[in-house]
């Protein structure tokens, strides 16, 4: 379908600026150091920026002569049309497509969006829309698995976590960031098993909290944005504590709580913050131990 049938199926003068008009973090991770971080943002623009549109469905199966694939209903996304996709990635790496030339077959940044799009398809990431009951590889439009997509990149983050890759600078948001977290968030649990601070060991209300906080890192030092040492357990009153700077830890892993808490005479509260340690006690087999660098970097943006 050309977009000008498009335009009269669905409000595209509304649609087309989310397309290619989001916000867009930059990333380091991908296979070619050319274009950085455009894997991820063709992972980040299939899961959040398709449509659901099944009236192309239908006109995409009249056009090649097929039936209307019955499987799709109205809560299964449908993304098309490669040329958004293109501009989106290109925009969020700051990069015009045009410049790499108008012969797709040559263009690199083309083939390189279309090279992660092959890879999420071989994986079954993308399956190819199949109007005619064999494959029609050529259709461009593909029914993304939210299920697997979470999976493939959730098993990229562990990966890239085994090897001490700890870059993350993307917003908080995105599935690559969420899945590198929770990978942050395992290996805490693993190194602790407890909040740090006062003992509390239900599993389900842990926090892989980060001592300089994320939002920072990714900024200032992206690399170790997801650095286990940049992190401690937390349960998650704690957590708003130690975000707020009502409890401190010092480098050498004292604990203070400040006088908004201590003097606070809620039973409750009181009950609370007599169970909060007086020093964080680390394993000696710990791998992730705090690192006094983010410990003191906490200390001074609590000033």
């Amino acid at each position: 379908m050309d977009m000008e049938h498009a335009a009269s199926v669905i409000p595209w003068q509304r649609i087309y600026p989310l397309l290619i008009g989001g916000s867009c973090m930059p990333h380091r991770y991908t296979k070619n150091p050319e274009f950085n971080g455009l894997e991820e943002h063709v992972w980040e623009y299939l899961n959040t920026l398709g449509q659901t549109i099944p009236i192309i469905i239908s006109e995409r199966g009249r056009k090649y002569g097929g039936r209307e694939d019955q499987r799709t209903s109205k809560n299964e996304p449908i993304w098309h049309n490669k040329g958004d996709l293109d501009t989106y990635v290109a925009k969020c790496l700051g990069l015009r497509m045009a410049d790499y030339g108008a012969d797709k077959s040559k263009n690199k940044l083309y083939k390189a969006v279309a090279g992660a799009i092959q890879d999420l398809r071989r994986r079954r990431v993308l399956i190819d829309w199949d109007n005619t009951g064999k494959n029609s590889s050529g259709v461009g439009i593909w029914r993304l698995d939210k299920t697997k997509l979470d999976r493939f990149v959730g098993e990229r983050a562990k990966n890239e976590m085994a090897v001490s890759n700890f870059h993350a600078d993307g917003a908080e948001r995105t599935i690559y960031v969420r899945a590198k977290q929770g990978v942050f968030r395992d290996v805490l649990v693993s190194e602790y098993n407890r909040c740090t601070l006062c003992g509390f060991s239900l599993e389900r209300y842990m926090i892989g909290a980060h001592i300089v906080p994320y939002s920072v890192m990714r900024i200032e030092d992206s690399d170790n944005a997801m650095n286990p040492r940049n992190g401690l357990l937390l349960c998650r009153i704690c957590d708003v504590a130690f975000e707020r700077c009502d409890i401190r830890v010092g480098p050498d892993l004292g604990v203070e709580v400040s006088d908004v808490l201590v003097d606070n005479r809620n039973r409750a509260v009181r009950k609370w913050i007599d169970s909060i340690v007086p020093q964080i006690t680390v394993k000696k087999s710990a791998v992730y131990p705090p690192d006094p660098h983010y410990l003191k970097w906490k200390m001074r943006l609590c000033r």
